[in-house]
């Protein structure tokens, strides 16, 4: 769906935002609200977990019952991640200490490399046992990880119990980072723990669910218009309130990470079902300008390449950070001068990783990708 790859697109908009754009605000009210907005580009990855919610479920849910249905689902997961993913942990932990002589709090963070190749970076991490230079690939680790246990609960549990598993882990979700945050923990768990934000996986999934069941859509769609409003409104105002939505805001890590995933899941559930919506006559005609926007080139080109970007953006700003000789060049000087450094950082940063991805993607990942065709799921089976 045209307006599915526009989100995807959006997401790693919002991501490179929030991690290449750091102003230092230094009590200027002009530079505090540009900061504000753009660090505000965190919510990229529960975009992310949403949509990854959303598109697999209705992979899992269309192919339950078919022979071949878990041969299927984790073949095409492998293709579609291991080799690019493992390709970069052999270029970051293996051949790039061969090279060159890294910094010693990069050298020293080397030995807790066993948690990425076993997908496990976002329960180290938090924990002090990170890896200096791959800070983000703890969302590749939750995704991964839901990947590895979903297939079987759709495979088990018919629709009903499905919603009712999707409802139950945005509660549990919702009260796992509440005792975070009473058990003064570090925020960091709250952010990157797999049942801190499964969440929103589930809610995307709870999206994929209800797309499929005409009557729920029948209920849907003519509210569609008055959700998008009261949403809009709650995540405003929890904007206000919070003073700016930050991600280790105690209310934001609470009620607003619940708020946010159900906002993109309305997000993702438009997007979705917009066409089959297209007489303006009959007052969908909002729906087609969301669809539109979310189903244009660029979007959609950003999509395709998300993956990659997302990969390469951070040790790619590192790499400019230490060429430039540190953040600080960036933030010297007047507002203008502040803007106009850490802006035209940023897109240098966000180019070259999209470069560096559009090679990966045709030299690369497109050879496995291919290989997805000869794992489709089989005939319906005659029983479970």
């Amino acid at each position: 769906m045209p307006a599915l790859d526009g989100i995807r697109g959006l997401a790693i908009a919002l991501v490179l935002v929030h991690n290449l754009c750091g102003l230092d605000d230094d009590g200027n009210l002009v530079l505090r609200v540009f900061d504000t907005a753009l660090t505000f580009g965190w919510v990229g990855v529960q975009l992310f977990f949403v949509l990854s919610g959303f598109l697999i479920t209705g992979i899992l849910v269309d192919d339950r019952g078919t022979k071949g249905y878990f041969r299927a689902f984790f073949m095409r997961r492998i293709l579609r991640r291991f080799p690019f993913f493992y390709l970069v942990l052999l270029g970051y932990f293996v051949i790039l200490p061969m090279l060159v002589r890294l910094p010693a709090a990069v050298s020293e963070s080397l030995g807790n490399q066993v948690w990425y190749w076993l997908y496990l970076s976002n329960w180290a991490a938090p924990l002090e046992h990170g890896v200096k230079g791959l800070p983000h690939f703890w969302s590749l680790a939750v995704e991964e990880q839901f990947y590895l246990a979903w297939p079987l609960v759709v495979f088990y549990a018919d629709t009903r119990r499905l919603v009712k598993v999707c409802i139950s882990l945005a509660v549990i979700a919702f009260a796992v980072r509440v005792g975070v945050r009473i058990a003064h923990l570090p925020p960091e768990i709250a952010y990157e723990n797999t049942f801190a934000r499964v969440d929103a996986l589930a809610m995307g999934a709870l999206g994929a669910v209800a797309v499929r069941d005409a009557r729920f859509l029948g209920w849907l769609v003519p509210r569609l218009r008055m959700l998008w409003i009261g949403m809009g409104v709650a995540t405003l105002a929890m904007v206000v309130i919070t003073r700016g939505f930050a991600r280790t805001n105690v209310g934001v890590q609470t009620v607003g990470y619940s708020l946010l995933a159900m906002f993109f899941t309305l997000l993702v559930v438009t997007g979705a079902v917009a066409p089959a919506f297209d007489d303006p006559g009959e007052g969908d005609g909002w729906m087609q300008s969301v669809y539109r926007g979310l189903a244009s080139a660029p979007l959609r080109w950003l999509g395709k390449y998300s993956y990659g970007i997302y990969v390469f953006h951070i040790p790619l700003r590192i790499v400019g950070m230490r060429l430039i000789g540190g953040e600080t060049v960036l933030t010297r000087g007047t507002t203008a001068h502040q803007l106009v450094h850490v802006l035209g950082f940023a897109t240098v940063v966000a180019a070259l990783s999209a470069m560096a991805a559009v090679l990966s993607w045709n030299v690369f990942e497109k050879r496995f990708l291919a290989l997805k065709a000869s794992f489709a799921s089989g005939v319906p089976s005659s029983g479970r």
